[in-house]
């Protein structure tokens, strides 16, 4: 099997065996959403367009954009002519239209040009690298940004393990892997738009007390056929605030399952002390027992003993499994789209 050999400076050896054997399919093309145009994209598109009239230009060079949303349109803008030429449309008439766009519903952008990693071989590789006790990752719908360009959000979370970064005293402090269409991002993290979405959560709501001094890794993969880089070293993403915010809305989607798991790690190690106080005295009990009561055997009475302890603690056990189930049940009615998020979806 095919695998990655990498030798540091020092000489120490890190092999990186292959995880996936399926290959991407090659993207396709795809035309722009008319929610993230702006006015001089509106323009710039119709002045150079060949259709006769301003209807069929919409229909032929936007996605989601059929003769019937033209109509709808149309309610919205009475003073605009559509059948008039792409080419003899003003700049006032472009931004009423583009006004117009924002206050319609939309399906949501076609995915065909966008060629994510998917949540199996995101997982498949975590693991491989990190072997975490706890793993959770999530994959957001595409959304649009300026110029109609569609985009989407893969996060996952990695939770002890290998988790984490090895700092110079030995510590182990959280760490941020940012992806890029499937590249690794390896410089200028401080000034990338995807760090300041992840540091900027406030992690203590999923029981991580210090993101710097824990041993979690989040993974980001952003996916998009125009990528808005800070420079031309392409090792930042811009801080466009539709990113920034679907980026923050997949970590915590998937760091609502860290906690979950976390909690249960929790109570499970109270549990467990309680019920190692109780055995404890089980024999103590079960000798005294015997002697006040002037019969019975002290081991078969703690054997009895033992068995009411073990009884009750897988009771509560099963208790709290149902009570996760039933608060995981609530969160998701309460939220406006199933997913714990007060967002409007794109229809």
């Amino acid at each position: 099997h095919a695998q990655i050999i990498f030798t540091d400076p020092s000489g120490e050896r890190m092999f990186f065996p292959r995880a996936s054997e399926v290959v991407p399919e090659k993207p396709k093309e795809i035309q722009p959403h008319p929610l993230g145009i702006t006015t001089s994209d509106l323009i710039e598109f119709a002045h150079a367009s060949e259709d006769r009239k301003l209807s069929s230009f919409f229909v032929n060079t936007y996605s989601r954009f059929s003769y019937g949303k033209v109509e709808e349109v149309k309610k919205l803008l009475t003073a605009v002519n559509f059948e008039m030429q792409p080419k003899e449309l003003k700049w006032e008439e472009a931004e009423a239209l583009v006004k117009a766009f924002r206050e319609l519903r939309w399906v949501a952008p076609e995915t065909d040009a966008l060629r994510p990693v998917g949540s199996a071989q995101i997982e498949k590789a975590l693991r491989n690298i990190y072997n975490p006790e706890f793993f959770a990752v999530t994959e957001r719908k595409p959304k649009v940004f300026r110029g109609g360009i569609p985009f989407m959000v893969e996060a996952a979370i990695a939770y002890g393990g290998n988790s984490g970064r090895r700092k110079s005293d030995g510590s182990i402090g959280g760490d941020i892997l940012r992806f890029a269409n499937r590249v690794p991002l390896l410089f200028d993290a401080g000034g990338c738009g995807i760090t300041d979405a992840v540091k900027t959560i406030d992690w203590r709501r999923y029981d991580i007390r210090d993101f710097e001094n824990e041993p979690v890794s989040v993974l980001i993969n952003f996916v998009s056929v125009h990528v808005p880089y800070t420079g031309a070293g392409k090792q930042a993403v811009a801080e466009e605030e539709e990113i920034i915010e679907e980026i923050r809305l997949a970590v915590m989607d998937a760091a609502r399952e860290m906690q979950r798991y976390l909690h249960g790690k929790v109570k499970a190690a109270g549990r467990d002390a309680k019920k190692k106080a109780v055995i404890r005295y089980a024999s103590q009990l079960a000798h005294d027992l015997a002697a006040l009561a002037g019969k019975g055997k002290p081991a078969e009475i703690e054997k009895r003993l033992m068995k009411l302890v073990e009884d009750k603690y897988s009771q509560l056990t099963l208790e709290e499994a149902e009570e996760e189930g039933g608060k995981a049940d609530e969160a998701k009615e309460e939220a406006p789209n199933g997913n714990g998020e007060d967002e409007k979806e794109e229809e």
